[in-house]
């Protein structure tokens, strides 16, 4: 994981935003752009990606129910 934070830019977008967080996922080549008002939304930024990966990890490792995990299983025992 590389993260890079820049700014005071020159030129302002619309939302008046004149920092910028990179963060790449060196495994995956995944990158996300966030684009802030102030320097104190790092945290709150990084924060709200970790949670949202970590939630979408979640939702393919596990099974949503008990149908769903009969499924899995009945595809990975006809799979060799």
């Amino acid at each position: 994981m590389h993260i890079d934070f820049f700014g005071l830019t020159r030129t302002t977008c619309v939302s008046a935003k004149l920092y910028g967080l990179v963060i790449l996922d060196d495994y995956t080549r995944w990158t996300w752009i966030k684009f802030l008002i102030h320097i104190d939304e790092v945290f709150e930024a990084l924060q709200k990606l970790y949670k949202g990966i970590e939630g979408e990890e979640q939702k393919k490792g596990k099974p949503n129910n008990s149908s769903d995990l009969a499924e899995n299983k009945s595809y990975s025992e006809g799979v060799i």
